[in-house]
């Protein structure tokens, strides 16, 4: 049994045969980076010595060779593209190949366009017809293929091949771009289009009531159509961390046709995190899913602060060791509280591991892993054994990108680079007269050469602030450092400069938090972090600092500012805790990009100014309004893809494909669209719209009221509520490439009745 579909010029081929993902360890020789300056870079620049390995041996051998099966359908939902884009902690060999059979009515020569970012091995008719074995690490590119089709069917064979680095976008999409006839793409497998595509439909328009659930009401899951038949949906349900993983929960939930909603089963009591919800359904060969993101806080776990800074800090403890994911640190906070030894061993022997394999984000651990270290000497917490292993790791381990090794560990970010020097200097300081073994030098080396890259890496930060500027993602990262330094730290200096730099850093949070939580631009952010504000560490580190905020699962600061003897000065707990309406402007990153940030007790108002000229965008995140509660928020981006949940830097609703220009004054924030740069055509916001008490909707102006605050939106180019699909009730869309936006924001005291305030309109 076949399939067969027709596909006319300026369409996409997306229906295809696909095999699953190859994945090869691959183990390069070790070798350091080329020389790389200090301080911020593009990941763009920097090139490992390990792809270089990995793509000379590839185009030595000239040929990738597809993968022979087992083959499955791929019918797509959101995307048009056929990927399997990950995130990857060791370096990896990915290969998988794309199959389709192609044929016309009558003989024609044909022009496809097929784009991917990876190497790529293509024969038709068995034929090879393109070979391209060059590994540019997540840039795009595109190859046009001529072929000539006929009645005859012969076989598009697609072979993707790449190093997995971190993030890695692997992808093909496949488009028929030039020809005179149509051409008909063939699937040698039982397919029935109709209900497949009835299913596709109804699958596609999931989504979940709302963004954020606390457990005290059901989590509902609607549909924008009625279910034509009974289906039989699949659940694997996630509370997502983006450093370890965590237990997944499968069940099954009947569809009754003609059924639109259904009520899922709460598989997330007594836990918190950002929660993933993956929909499947099989119909005969093709098996479908949909994803669907929304922040878990039970609220039976919600802890009020308690009055002194050292309470909370307890109060801290005690909950990551409960409900922290299973992190070094939580780990040493178990056994800091008596925890059961079998209970914290395997957290720390599988730390151990991650460590001792160089994963990804590892550096992450390298402070803790000598905390643990102090405490186990000082208190005899450990085993002889495990301390002899904490010892051999922090020895053995890669501390920089000069030092020889095979891993894909990032050195160069900010928060990265911290971490990495931190490490390296307090580790140096523990074992001064031992060796290192990756740089082979001995402790008191490796200290002189550590203390001269933080010395400049404070020299960067006190000069132009967070490359990565407010960031609620990062700048709980930068604390483990910083916190470990000023804690560790046997040199002065060192511990001079972090607790200078713990001033600002807890000076950044106080400015840029409302209600406990981070609500301002970002330097860099992802849309987990942005819907998920209680269960950001940032939120937990507020709690410890100002007395508001979420403990949550997340421990890597967390744990080591509960252990520390730092508090935050009054000044700074003053910064956070101001009511009346004030305007504070700085500037970050050594571009001096000036932040604004009007705050009150009302709302926050933030953004970063840019005046161009249009830039392709990654993670910043340029303007954002929080009002009353941590749940009603409102910022506006250009889409960097189209998938609502994808995994791109940029996302949809986190960074721009395109940078805006953007200028606030007061309360009002100005942002002028020219998209240079992705191929998403409009510009978007984020606005919860049932969180108001009154909404005025116009073809291009909102007015919505939230007690007595107020909120203008305006499009230029017209706003459209999307009412299907994740953001129902969630977005406002105006289409057009260039475009002018608007975002004022007052309350009932500065504008009077909410009717002036419309009067006033932009």
């Amino acid at each position: 049994m076949s399939y067969t579909y027709s596909v006319q010029r300026g369409q996409a081929i997306p229906i295809a045969m696909v095999s699953a993902l190859k994945k090869t360890r691959y183990t390069p020789t070790p070798a350091p980076y080329d020389l790389v300056e200090e301080g911020p870079v593009l990941w763009s620049d920097i090139i490992s010595p390990a792809r270089r390995q990995y793509e000379g041996e590839q185009q030595a051998r000239g040929h990738l060779g597809a993968i022979d099966g087992p083959y499955t359908v791929h019918w797509p939902m959101e995307s048009e593209r056929i990927e399997y884009s990950a995130f990857f902690k060791r370096p990896l060999a990915l290969r998988f190949s794309v199959v389709v059979d192609l044929s016309s009515q009558e003989s024609a020569p044909i022009l496809l366009r097929l784009t991917s970012a990876s190497a790529l091995e293509v024969t038709f008719a068995s034929q090879t017809i393109l070979n391209f074995c060059e590994y540019r690490r997540n840039q795009a590119t595109s190859h046009d293929l001529s072929l000539v089709v006929g009645k005859e069917k012969r076989r598009l064979s697609i072979t993707v091949d790449d190093y997995a680095e971190r993030d890695t976008q692997l992808f093909v999409h496949l488009q028929y771009l030039e020809g005179d006839t149509p051409i008909e793409v063939t699937i040698e497998d039982d397919i029935d289009p109709v209900r497949v595509e009835e299913a596709r439909s109804f699958l596609s328009s999931a989504s979940s009531d709302r963004f954020n659930y606390d457990g005290q009401r059901p989590i509902t899951l609607r549909f924008e159509q009625e279910a034509v038949e009974h289906l039989d949906l699949g659940v694997t349900a996630t509370l997502t961390d983006a450093h370890l993983k965590r237990r997944s929960t499968t069940t099954r939930l009947a569809i009754r046709a003609g059924e639109r909603t259904c009520v899922l089963p709460d598989l997330f009591a007594g836990q918190v995190g950002m929660a993933q919800v993956n929909l499947s359904l099989t119909i005969g060969a093709v098996t479908l899913s949909k994803l669907l993101e929304f922040e878990y806080y039970d609220h039976a776990l919600i802890t009020e602060p308690a009055p002194l800074i050292s309470e909370r800090k307890a109060q801290a403890l005690a909950f990551i060791a409960t409900h922290g994911v299973d992190s070094l640190q939580r780990g040493l906070a178990m056994a800091l509280l008596g925890y059961e030894e079998a209970c914290w061993l395997k957290i720390l022997n599988d730390e151990l591991i991650r460590m001792e394999l160089r994963y990804d984000c590892s550096d992450f651990r390298l402070c803790a892993l000598v905390w643990a270290y102090h405490r186990g000497v000082e208190q005899r917490l450990f085993p002889p054994a495990l301390l002899q292993r904490m010892k051999a790791v922090l020895l053995a381990y890669r501390y920089h990108h000069d030092e020889p090794g095979t891993d894909v560990m990032w050195f160069f970010s900010e928060n990265h680079a911290i971490n990495f020097h931190a490490g390296q200097l307090l580790a140096a300081e523990l074992f001064g007269s031992d060796t290192f073994t990756a740089s082979g030098r001995s402790g008191a080396e490796q200290a002189k050469r550590a203390k001269a890259l933080l010395v400049a890496w404070f020299d960067r930060f006190f000069t132009h602030g967070y490359e990565e500027w407010n960031s609620s993602v990062y700048i709980p990262i930068d604390l483990i450092a910083l916190i470990s330094l000023r804690e560790l730290a046997q040199d002065d200096e060192i511990r001079a400069l972090a607790a200078r730099a713990l001033a600002e850093t807890f000076s950044i949070m106080a400015i840029n938090s409302y209600r406990g939580v981070m609500a301002s631009t970002y330097g860099r952010t992802y849309f987990k972090n942005l819907i998920g504000c209680r269960v950001g560490e940032a939120s937990a580190i507020n709690f410890i600092a100002f007395g508001q905020g979420y403990l949550n699962h997340h421990t890597y600061a967390t744990t080591l500012f509960a252990l520390s003897s730092y508090e935050v000065p009054q000044l700074i707990i003053e910064q956070y805790r101001r009511g009346e309406p004030t305007l504070v402007v700085s500037t970050a990153t050594a571009c001096n990009i000036p932040l604004k940030v009007m705050k009150s007790h009302h709302y926050i108002l933030a953004s970063a100014q840019w005046e161009g000229p249009a830039r392709a965008g990654l993670q910043e995140h340029m303007v954002h309004l929080m009002i009353g509660d941590v749940d009603t928020q409102i910022w506006i981006n250009h889409p960097g893809e189209y998938a609502p949940f994808g995994s791109g830097r940029p996302a949809y609703f986190a960074g721009n494909g395109t940078i805006p220009c953007v200028h606030q004054e007061g309360s009002t924030v100005t942002l002028s669209f020219d998209l240079v740069y992705g191929e998403v055509d409009f510009t978007h916001a984020y606005v919860p719209i049932d969180r108001f008490d009154e909404v005025i909707r116009g073809p291009q102006r909102w007015f919505m009221r939230k007690g007595t605050v107020y909120v203008e939106i305006f499009a230029e180019n017209g706003l459209t509520a999307t009412e299907t699909g994740p953001f129902a009730g969630h977005e406002l869309v105006s289409h057009g490439r260039t475009n002018c936006w608007v975002l004022r924001v007052a309350t009932e005291e500065e504008a009077g009745s909410f009717t002036r305030f419309q009067r006033m309109g932009t």
